[in-house]
């Protein structure tokens, strides 16, 4: 009974803190307060109502073997490529910075995602610094994994037509806003 309990509240935590995070509205430079409470309480309700229609395992349904063949792989080319996680790391931030921030242009978000998907299909080339830094290679393929659905998702909504919206200004590639 309490394993369950622990598992159930590992469950929550999870959904909670994923919320933050998918609506960046919340973070490490970015002040909680109504963003937060609100992020809070609409991930809570998400979770009540997931469990109220859902039942069955709630373990994720990929094969753990592959999952973790995969990671021991990592970890063991961790120090046989050319380039630094920390330099591929910074540059990724930098263009995500320029091209994903509030001031967007298609043809930038293009280029950009091209940058990530060539870091993600050449991974192995990354190394990390030392032994000690290993987790250096988790953080940027989680990163560059986020920074792909974003940009795709950016990239779709800039060919919608909407135009810029509430948290973004989109514009042509002459810098004027499209429409």
């Amino acid at each position: 009974m309490i394993s369950t309990l622990i598992k159930e509240w590992i469950w929550r935590k999870s959904i909670w803190k994923s919320v933050g995070e998918c609506a960046a509205s919340h973070g490490v430079y970015r002040p909680g307060g109504s963003a937060l409470n609100a992020g809070q309480c609409g991930s809570k309700r998400a979770v009540t109502w997931i469990l109220s229609k859902c039942t069955g395992d709630r373990s994720p349904s990929f094969d753990k073997i592959e999952k973790l063949k995969e990671i021991e792989d990592m970890i063991s080319s961790s120090f046989k490529g050319e380039l630094e996680a920390d330099v591929v790391y910074d540059e990724v931030r930098r263009i995500m910075s320029i091209s994903g921030s509030a001031l967007r242009n298609s043809d930038d978000m293009k280029k950009a995602l091209s940058v990530v998907e060539g870091y993600l299909s050449s991974f192995s080339n990354i190394k990390a610094k030392s032994e000690g830094r290993i987790w250096k290679l988790f953080q940027l393929r989680n990163a560059l994994i986020t920074q792909k659905v974003y940009l795709s998702a950016m990239i779709e909504a800039s060919l919608c037509g909407n135009g810029s919206r509430g948290s973004s200004l989109y514009s042509d590639k002459n810098g004027k806003e499209p429409g």
